[in-house]
This record gives structure tokens, sequence and C-alpha cells, in this order.
């Protein structure tokens, strides 16, 4: 058996995931305003449920941000922690590119994905990916800026621009100042299936390392507490 927890803690839902495999075998979401406060109970509860102890993790994938400074600092940090104390690899999971790789089966070849997540403060973290025949490619590094700087790509005929994340609801007061050649598509928040499935592939791609290598990604000095 290999074992594989997954833990997204960079916004609300809290998620945490224990798999074997690409295989899901238990799983929570924990809605909060403070979504990291709920990590260590919510870990031990998911493990309970797979009847696995956390000695027999072979990783864990924990998100890097960006994200809640707090979510991101102390997921993070736990999950190092874990890792450092059991002896197993840890992956990093970007978290706008784990947003974006739930929604890739969505995507024809050739579409783009805006991840647009709020980052409070009246700003926007945000990234562009486009659909490609060996999956997502990403056009942007994560960005940082107010609505007015996201900068979504210009698509024609048969291209869509696909829209997720909590900031795309900002977009239904102004999509109608859209040009007409950008056609928006509003998504739903990811679920712990598809967190878990991002973090497999990263895993079986290669993607654990030593946990004290992996550094938070906050996009920005300025932060809220949360």
């Amino acid at each position: 058996m290999s074992y594989l927890l997954g833990l997204a803690c960079a916004s609300s839902p809290l998620i945490v995931a224990v798999g074997n495999g690409s295989k899901v075998i238990s799983s929570q979401e924990i809605v909060s305003n403070k979504p990291s406060a709920y990590l260590q109970d919510t870990v031990k509860s998911v493990l309970k449920a797979a009847e696995i102890e956390l000695n027999e993790l072979n990783a864990i994938a924990v998100s890097c941000g960006p994200g809640s400074f707090t979510g991101v600092r102390l997921g993070l940090s736990y999950a190092q922690g874990l890792a450092v104390g059991l002896g197993c690899s840890l992956v990093a999971l970007p978290t706008l590119s784990y947003m974006a790789h739930g929604y890739r089966d969505e995507l024809e070849v050739g579409h783009y994905l805006t991840v647009v997540m709020d980052a409070r403060m009246g700003q926007y973290y945000w990234q562009t990916f486009e659909s490609t025949d060996k999956g997502l490619e990403a056009l942007t590094p994560p960005q940082v800026s107010d609505f007015s700087g996201i900068k979504l790509p210009l698509v024609n005929n048969d291209k869509v621009s696909h829209i997720v994340g909590d900031g795309s609801l900002a977009y239904l007061t102004v999509e109608k100042d859209f040009p007409k050649d950008v056609n928006l598509k509003l998504h739903q928040e990811l679920t712990a299936k598809q967190v878990y499935d991002f973090a497999y592939c990263c895993y079986s791609n290669g993607g654990g390392c030593s946990p004290l290598n992996i550094k938070p990604e906050y996009v920005r000095n300025r932060v809220v507490q949360a």
C-alpha cells in the first residue's frame, strides 16, 4: 500500500483527503473563515475513518500558496513537521495550479482557464492557463492585483475563456462590459477528490522532496491574517 495525505489549507474550505494510489479512501471539507484552526483534528478524523495510522503515510502533499497567510503558513509548517517526523517526502501544491487542475477535463484544447482567488483588501490572486494536448500549461506566473489588473486572454471563434475560483463571482457585475470575443464560464469551488487527484498527479510525477526544501509562495508582501 502507498498512502498519500493531501492538505489544502490556503483558503476555505479546508480540504483533507487520504488515498491509496489514485483512489481517495477518506476525505473531509470544512467551511470556516479560519480553516487552518481545524487542520489537526480533521487530519485525525480522516485517517481514523480510513483506518490508516500516521506512520503508514508514504507522502504528504500540502498547499504552498498563495492564499490565506495564516492558512498557508500553518498548513505548511504542520505538514513539514509531520513529514520530518515520519521520514516521508513532502509535495508542494501551488494553490492556483490545483484549482486549475480540477477543471482540466472540462476544457477543450486551445481553451483558456483563469483562476481568480479573492486575496482581500480589494485584491485578487490570479493565473492563466491554456489547455493543450499535454495538459494545462501556465501562461502567466501567479500574480496579485486589483480587479482591473486581471488580464484575461482574448479569444476568437470557438475558443472559450473559463474563470474559476471565488474571485470569479466579481465578474457577474461586469460581464456586460467585456469584449464580444471573451466568453465567460463560471465554475464552483473544488472538491476533495479534485485536490487529491492533483496531489497524486504531482507525487506520481516525482514531485516529492525533502520537507524543509519547500517554501511558501505568498506572492505579495502585504498580508491579511485569516
